[in-house]
Parts: structure tokens; C-alpha cells; sequence
């Protein structure tokens, strides 16, 4: 029991602190990760990167201001705490920095907690406290120069998974990604430890820290005079490395690690620092968080800082501002306003031809995010002739295996993915990987684009066991060089349940599916649109499987997201209206098919980012619908518009020809009219042997078609023919028990049955 309301305060506040101690994030680089930066833990890479920035930045009594307005919102109701935020408003200094971040108030908390989680936004709204608590401890640093050496010790609780990396990195560094506290007195560093075994989920660990003044250069101070808390602390700024030296266990589940501060001069820290450094490129620290918020996905955040950079630049100064409009156009595009970024990349254009040489490698830049915008709004001509536009540039000015090369060969494979020419596409991923092996680090992130690249040609192409071979090497790589739960991690599990859900494997797909959205769920807010993405891709493993009323269940999910977070004539609601459609027309519900087609449509229509290979996609569904219910002529008026649009748009051999001149066969077959249906089957089956694999699931489906015409015509034998060429391609890519097997079985056996034959099966 407590006697006084001030002791009770007092251990309320050494609880929290405890509670922080334990949740403290830690880096550590084993000896392949300093010699390989590349298998770096990513989280402290970032950090240090936005820490750096931070430091550099210039922040105002605005800066302060609107920390203020966010901790208010945050700590509405509170009454303790919004008179803190109150005084803090009133009187806060940079001086009082410490005094303010050792107060168990919102400071702390926030701070904390933005590190911890490494919530970029918050952490640039408190950028001004970061930056003024880091000189602080800079400065009282420099006092105590009087010092030769000194012992510090500190006690944590750290998972299980995380003791067994800090214990196989001995002789490696260790970072703890945020402001340590220590303490002189060894007692405090056992307590806290000793606290943390109460959590049968972590180890205790009581950190022994030796610090020789004559080489560690790494600020901290003793802010004893400051503390709220008796315990001799010795305050470390966020950051600073340390090598670890012993690791020795005291007793059950409570270890003592040993670890020396670095110097500035330690080889393996400089060259990690330089590396990092490399990775963000910027003129003023605005710039270099502009390039970081990109980097890290966080598009509203670096456009913010850009279009602040743009007001405060002179018209004179063309390069800044062709540079600025380049960025916040590279920003656009991520974002998938494709026309605002096409007008961004004109100013930047309009400029650099009245600055620049023809040849200048800025153009080269330039013409690669034009052709990429190009290609994303489905105008594959215009892409690839700025793609071969920035090859010349770039062919003359650097070397055969430059990088730069490889990132256009990469889109240029990407756009004949695009186009159905799937050989093409993997010929240039090819040339890609030959220059990233030579130049790249086993693990670096863009081996796992190209590996990804090359999964999708070999899906196109219906290799999907080697599509799923590529998937997981790039997903391996993205582990080791991605920070925890990054998008591209979700993409990846994404693309790989696609590819399980295609050979049939629908649980196995599941399994990836929720692992996508468990990263989605923790990463992006309720209403973000790559939630709902991964909503219809859900929707549509349940169509699959047969599981219809799932399917719509997911796909309404999706819906409701994209309502709250997306234009009305954003072009992923139509994609959406369109998989709720195919359900409904599944079903049979061809009424509510047909008005999600037509809603779908409208979308495309008054989209500015849409293209006329999605609007004949919706007139193939559409078509799909009237052919359901036996209206031939508005089908193939559907269908026949369809492929206007994919003969004016598409190679020769690009197989979404085949599906339209396939379907447009299906009708004729309905309708009785078999030799107009075996022509169109025709057209189908040469393009596809022209541009897909002898053994490609959408060749199955065209010899089906042809054998049931020839059945329906009589011509038993060759009906069996393109019957059995089915099945043996459904064998090499279906489970045994798919339904699309049975329902081969079974037209092969009402074959057998007609000739004559004893049925086999």
C-alpha cells in the first residue's frame, strides 16, 4: 500500500518507463551485414536516414505549432496532459529539451512511440524537439571531456526471436533505434532487467556498457540535474552504435550483454553510414526528405515537401524547378494520377529542351517516366517510343552494364509484358539480371523487381510452377532487404496466391492471401485503397473455388473502400464492378451482372486515366451476358466492339485476341452456325501457338471449344482428338479434383460412348 499520492505518482511513472525500456526497437548487423550492407536491418537504415535529415532541417515556431494542434487532438479529454500541452505551448526552449523528454508526460510517450513504430509522420512533427534533444545532449556531451572512461549498464526485456540474433552476432553492431537511457548504477540496469522475466514472452538483459572517451565520439551525457527519476542517467542520443563484445548468461532466461562504444572512425560503421547515406541524394535536407519520403512509399508526405520547395524557389532558377515538377510528377505517378503527371513531366520537358543538349542524361530520365506513365495508361506506342528515346540517350552515354540500362530494359519488358509478348519481355528481364548480377549485392531489393518481372512472363506464358519458383526468390530478398511488413512484401504474397489459385491450389493461395492482408491491416489505414485491391483478390479465389456469395461478400468490402477513399471515376472501381459482375453472371443473376457491367463501363468512360483495352474488356463481359441469355446479336455486337479495339490497340499474337475470337466462336456454336465458330476458333488457336507455350492452360480451352464443335457436328474421332489435348494440358497445371477435369472426363467419355468405345476413365 501506498501512503503517499506522491509514491504511487512516482511508481506509476517507473512502470511506464519500464513498459518503454522493454518495447525499445534494436538493430544489430551481424559480420555479413556490415561486410554486405545489403543485408542490413532496413529499419535502422531508414531511421538513421530520416534522423539524419531531421538534424539538417530547418524548422520554425510553426513547426512547433502544429505539433502542439496534433498533441491536442490526441490527448483530448485528458485534462493532466492538455495542461502539459499547455505550458509546454507556453514555455518550452530548446534548453529545456531533456527537462521535458525525462517528464512521464505526452513528450515522451509520443516520441517514444512514433520511434518504436517508426511512424515517419509524427517523427517529422516532432523533427524540431528530435533535432533541439539531440544538440542538447550534444552539448552537455562536451562537458565531460574531463572523463577517461566510463561504465554504464542498462536492463531490457527483448523477444526470444530477437536475443537469438543479438546472441549470433557477437563481434557484430547493435543499434537501439531511439534515445537510450543508462544508468551509472549497476542496481538500476539488474532491476530493470530482472522485471522483464515477469514476461514469459522476453528475455531479460542487463547491458554492460564501456565507454573510453579517448575514441567514442557518439554524444550522450548524464542528465542527472534533469531527471524526474534518482537514477544517476546517463542519456545516449537515438542511434548510436555499439559493438557487442560477450553475451554471457547470469541465470534462467537473464543474460549480460557486453557492448563498447564505437568510434567514428570504426571501418565497418563508416562504410555502413556512407552506404546509407548513397542510398538519399538531395541539395538541401527538404530535398533529401522529399527523395526519403518517396523511397518509403509515403507519397502525400514527400509531395507536401516538394510543392513547399516550389513556392519557396525562384523562377530563375530553371534546373530546381524542372527538377521539382520532375519529382512531384514522379509523385503522381505512384499515386496513379496519371494526367497530373504527364502535365508535371511537360513543364519539366518544356524546360530541360531550352537548357539542355539532346543528349543530356537528365532527358533520358525524363523520356524513361513519360514512357512509364504512358505505358500505365495503356498507350503502349507512345511508351515504347519514349522508352527507345531514353535506350539512345543512355546507349551513348554509359557503359553496357550500367544500372541505369538495366531499369530501362526493365520497363521495356514490362511494357511487352503488358502487350501479351511474353518471349519479348522475358529477353529484356534477361539482359536486366545479367547486368544486376554483375553489378548488385546478392540480396540488393531491385534483384527481387527483376526476379518478380521475370515471374510475371513466366505466368503469361502459363509456366506458373516457374512463375512461382521466381516469386519466392524475389520474396526471399525482399525479407532480408526490406524493412519488416513493407508493401512490396504484400505484393509479393499477392502475385504468388494468384499463381497458387491458377495451378488450382486454392487453400495453399488462402494461406498467402492472409499474409497480405495481415501487412496491409497493420500498414495501412481502414479505408486505404490497397486494402481494398486485396479485398478483390480474395473475392475473386472464392469465385474461383465456386464460393460465390464470399466472393461478392469480399468484393463489397472492397466496394465500400474504394467508395470512401476514391473518385467516383477511379478506374479500380470499375475493376471491381467488373469481378462483382463476372460472380452475378456466374450465378446466373444476369440482371445485376449486366448493371455492374454498365456501371463499370460509365467508370471507364469518364475516367481521364482510363484506356480503350479496359473498356473492351467490359464489352467482352457484357457480351459474355447477352450470350447467356441467348441474345446472340447484342453478344457479338459486344464482342465484335471488343475487338475493334484490341486489333486497332494489340499485336497480332496477343492472346487477349484469342479469348475475343473464342468467345465470338462460343456464340456462333450457340447459335448453330458451326463453321463460323471453327474460323474463329481458328484465329484463336494460330495466335496462341504463335505466343504462348505448346502446353499453355488457354490452349486447353480453345481445343475444348473446338471439340465441342466437331461433337455437336458429329465428327466424333476429331471431337476425341481436341478432347485429349485438353486433358493432357489440365493434367500438368490442375489438382486431380479441379472441376474442369471432371467436366473433360466427362465430354471425353460422351465421345467414347458415341464411337462406340468403352469409356477409359
Amino acid at each position: 500500500m501506498f501512503n503517499q499520492i506522491e509514491d504511487l505518482s512516482y511508481r506509476l511513472k517507473q512502470d511506464i518507463r519500464q513498459y518503454n525500456n522493454h518495447l525499445t526497437p534494436i538493430s544489430v548487423f551481424n559480420s555479413s551485414s556490415i561486410i554486405n550492407p545489403n543485408e542490413l536491418d532496413q529499419s535502422f537504415m531508414y531511421s538513421l536516414l530520416l534522423k539524419e535529415i531531421i538534424l539538417d532541417m530547418p524548422f520554425d515556431n510553426e513547426t512547433k505549432k502544429e505539433y502542439v494542434e496534433f498533441c491536442r487532438i490526441q490527448y483530448a479529454g485528458n485534462d493532466m496532459q492538455m495542461k502539459k500541452i499547455d505550458e509546454f505551448e507556453e514555455n518550452y526552449q530548446p534548453l529545456l529539451s531533456i527537462q521535458w523528454y525525462t517528464k512521464a508526460c505526452f513528450i515522451y510517450w509520443t516520441l517514444n512511440k512514433a520511434l518504436r513504430n517508426q511512424d515517419t509522420e509524427i517523427i517529422i512533427k516532432m523533427g524540431f524537439f528530435l533535432r533541439d534533444l539531440h544538440y542538447q545532449i550534444k552539448q552537455l556531451h562536451s562537458k565531460m571531456k574531463s572523463h577517461d572512461h566510463l561504465r554504464v549498464f542498462r536492463g531490457q526485456g527483448v523477444s526470444l526471436t530477437e536475443f537469438e540474433k543479438i546472441k549470433n552476432s557477437k563481434g557484430g553492431l547493435l543499434s537501439f533505434n531511439s534515445f537510450l537511457s543508462t544508468s551509472t548504477d549497476e542496481h538500476v540496469g539488474d532491476m530493470f532487467a530482472d522485471s522483464a522475466r515477469q514476461n514469459p514472452d522476453l528475455i531479460g538483459i542487463k547491458f554492460k556498457i564501456e565507454i573510453d572517451f579517448s575514441i567514442s565520439t557518439q554524444p550522450f551525457a548524464s542528465i542527472k540535474e534533469f531527471s524526474s527519476f534518482e537514477e544517476n542517467e546517463i542519456l545516449f542520443s537515438m542511434h548510436t552504435v555499439f559493438r557487442i563484445v560477450d553475451i554471457q548468461e547470469i541465470e534462467n532466461r537473464l543474460w549480460q550483454i557486453d557492448l563498447i562504444v564505437t568510434s567514428d572512425d570504426d571501418p565497418h560503421l563508416t562504410n555502413l553510414t556512407k552506404y546509407i547515406r548513397n542510398e538519399i541524394d538531395g541539395s538541401t535536407a527538404l530535398h533529401r526528405m522529399g527523395h526519403l519520403m518517396i523511397k518509403l512509399g509515403k507519397f502525400d508526405k514527400a509531395e507536401e515537401f516538394y510543392n513547399k520547395l516550389l513556392n519557396q524557389t525562384s523562377d530563375n532558377n530553371y534546373e530546381a524547378i524542372a527538377h521539382l515538377n520532375h519529382q512531384l510528377g514522379i509523385i503522381k505517378q505512384e499515386k496513379g494520377d496519371l494526367s497530373d503527371a504527364l502535365t508535371f513531366f511537360s513543364k519539366t520537358s518544356e524546360i530541360m529542351q531550352q537548357n539542355l543538349s539532346a543528349n543530356h542524361p537528365d532527358l533520358s530520365i525524363l523520356y524513361y517516366h513519360i514512357g512509364l506513365t504512358y505505358q500505365r495508361l495503356g498507350k503502349h506506342p507512345d511508351a515504347l517510343s519514349y522508352y527507345e528515346k531514353s535506350l539512345k540517350i543512355e546507349r551513348k552515354s554509359l557503359s553496357s552494364d550500367d544500372p541505369k540500362l538495366a531499369t530501362t530494359y526493365c520497363n521495356i519488358g514490362l511494357l511487352y509484358n503488358d502487350m501479351g509478348e511474353y518471349a519479348m519481355a522475358l529477353s529484356y528481364y534477361e539482359k536486366v539480371l545479367e547486368i544486376q548480377q554483375k553489378s548488385l549485392p546478392l540480396y540488393h531489393p531491385y534483384l527481387s523487381t527483376t526476379y518478380h518481372n521475370i515471374a510475371l512472363a513466366h505466368y503469361g506464358m502459363g509456366n506458373y510452377s516457374e512463375a512461382l519458383s521466381y516469386y519466392k526468390k524475389a520474396l526471399e530478398i525482399q525479407n532480408k532487404s526490406l524493412p519488416t511488413d513493407h508493401f512490396l512484401q504484400a505484393t509479393t504474397y499477392c502475385n504468388i496466391a494468384s499463381t497458387l489459385n491458377a495451378m488450382g491450389k486454392y487453400s495453399e493461395a488462402f494461406d498467402y492471401h492472409k499474409k497480405t492482408l495481415e501487412i496491409e491491416l497493420k500498414s495501412l489505414s481502414s479505408n486505404h485503397p490497397g486494402l481494398a485491391i486485396t479485398y478483390c483478390t480474395i473475392g475473386f479465389s472464392y469465385h474461383e473455388m465456386g464460393q460465390y456469395s464470399l466472393a461478392i461478400t469480399n468484393y463489397e468490402k472492397a466496394i465500400e473502400i474504394q467508395k470512401k477513399s476514391l473518385p467516383s471515376n477511379h478506374l479500380d472501381l470499375a475493376n471491381t464492378y467488373n469481378h462483382i459482375g463476372l460472380t452475378y453472371e456466374q450465378i446466373g443473376e444476369y440482371s445485376k451482372a449486366l448493371s455492374y457491367y454498365e456501371m463499370a463501363l460509365d467508370i471507364q468512360r469518364r475516367s481521364p486515366s482510363s484506356n480503350s483495352q479496359l473498356q473492351a474488356t467490359t464489352f467482352n463481359n457484357i457480351g459474355s451476358v447477352y450470350a447467356s441469355i441467348q441474345k446472340y446479336s447484342n453478344s457479338l455486337y459486344y464482342y465484335k466492339e471488343a475487338l475493334k479495339i484490341r486489333l486497332s490497340s494489340l499485336p497480332s499474337n496477343h492472346s487477349c485476341l484469342s479469348s475475343t475470337y473464342n468467345n465470338i466462336g462460343l456464340v456462333y456454336t450457340d447459335m448453330g452456325k458451326y463453321k463460323k465458330a471453327l474460323s474463329n476458333y481458328e484465329k484463336a488457336i494460330k495466335i496462341q501457338q504463335k505466343s504462348l507455350a505448346s502446353d499453355h492452360p488457354l490452349l486447353a480451352i480453345t481445343y475444348n471449344n473446338i471439340g465441342l464443335v466437331h461433337q455437336k457436328m458429329e465428327e466424333y474421332s476429331k471431337a476425341l482428338a481436341y478432347y485429349n489435348k485438353t486433358f493432357e494440358i489440365q493434367q500438368k497445371y490442375l489438382s486431380p479434383d479441379h472441376p474442369y477435369i471432371a467436366i473433360t472426363l466427362g465430354n471425353i467419355a460422351s465421345v467414347q460412348k458415341s464411337l462406340g468405345y468403352s469409356s477409359i476413365f
